[in-house]
């Protein structure tokens, strides 16, 4: 399979440009129509379909299909089209680089003082056994204001224990840095605030939307981060089936790939994750059984959707239990893929996807 080289484009006249390969630097003169053709190449194909893409998509290639393929083959020897396993092997021989400072731990908290002071703990101990003097800096995404003055504390306190570099970026900083930006920047001002503010989110009572981590993200822009949760905990271990490296795919076929774990699954790890908590033992003592026989029942007495149900238990546990960020993990991955029957099934979706050559704007 081949596509098409990234690169940079200089018009010469109406009909004819210079493309400039990033990889090699290389210069080659083509008519405008030939950049149309590279351009649909952007994706990983056989040449054939490429051929047959270029043809049906390209003004005035309508019934060219061998003229395009020859042209495509010119393309191919003169380096313009890299082949997947040249591509693949670019990555193997890539020199070493140093890489970039780390600018920052990022810690993302959410009205959650509790779970925030059990991971500061963890990395009191962390600081103390590894002396790694890290700068720390707390994005906090709460709206409950007592919340914050615990979480402002906590980091104050943490701070005090470690001898650590501290920041502390809550809704009014942030705020402040968005319009920082969006001044910079005034013809996108409406995506930077959507972006970056949780307002921005149609549901902010209840959640942000991932806004916090794209802040974090381009505060550490040019550097390296550490990015955690305020309900993990150190140390953090890796699960089994994670792997180091880069897999690159030909093409991902219907039945191959589910694009969400089973709520089962979520369930499991959440029994996991709170399983010593005794304020969830508790609870469920108190219902006299076990967290799927209780969501059973709200079902069956209130109706609605497996996501209804569960949301209804997490709102037992207190509106801070980490069940609620399982559901609405899982619930946006069933919507993102086309909506569950029933409240019950899980979609799978088949996705057709190859290894992508971005072209420059």
């Amino acid at each position: 399979m081949y596509a098409s080289e990234d690169g940079r484009v200089a018009s010469l006249s109406s009909q004819e440009c210079i493309f400039f390969v990033k990889y090699s630097g290389a210069a080659h003169v083509m008519t405008l129509q030939v950049l149309q053709a590279l351009d649909q190449c952007r994706e990983f194909r056989t040449l054939h379909d490429h051929a047959a893409r270029i043809e049906s998509t390209v003004p005035g290639l309508a019934g060219k299909g061998e003229d395009i393929r020859r042209v495509l083959d010119g393309l191919v020897q003169r380096k313009l089209l890299v082949r997947d396993a040249d591509f693949i092997a670019r990555f193997h021989n890539a020199v070493e680089r140093e890489p970039p400072p780390l600018r920052a731990v990022f810690i993302r908290a959410c009205d959650r003082p509790a779970r925030l002071a059990c991971l500061l703990d963890s990395l009191v101990d962390y600081e103390q056994h590894f002396g790694a003097n890290r700068r720390y800096v707390l994005i906090d995404d709460s709206i409950n204001a007592r919340h914050i003055d615990e979480q402002r504390e906590l980091l104050r306190e943490f701070a005090r224990a470690t001898a650590c570099k501290v920041s502390y970026v809550g809704r009014s900083a942030s705020a402040k840095l968005v319009e920082k930006f969006a001044r910079a920047k005034p013809h996108v001002r409406d995506a930077i605030r959507a972006l970056l503010l949780r307002q921005s989110h149609p549901q902010a009572q209840r959640f942000g939307g991932g806004r916090s981590r794209n802040l974090a993200l381009l505060l550490s822009a040019g550097a390296r981060l550490i990015l955690l949760d305020d309900d993990l905990r150190l140390p953090l271990r890796r699960p089994d089936f994670a792997r180091t490296g880069l897999t690159l795919v030909r093409a991902v076929q219907e039945g191959d790939m589910s694009v969400m774990p089973t709520l089962s699954s979520d369930l499991d790890r959440y029994r996991k994750a709170v399983g010593h908590d005794p304020r969830v033992a508790a609870v469920l003592d108190s219902m006299g059984g076990s967290l799927e026989e209780y969501t059973a029942q709200q079902r069956g007495a209130d109706g609605g959707t497996l996501f209804d149900a569960l949301e209804r238990t997490a709102d037992v546990f207190g509106p801070d239990d980490p069940l609620h960020g399982v559901v609405a993990q899982t619930r946006r991955l069933v919507e993102t893929v086309g909506g569950i029957d029933g409240g019950e099934q899980e979609t799978a979706a088949s996705a057709r996807a190859g290894t992508r050559n971005t072209w420059p704007s």
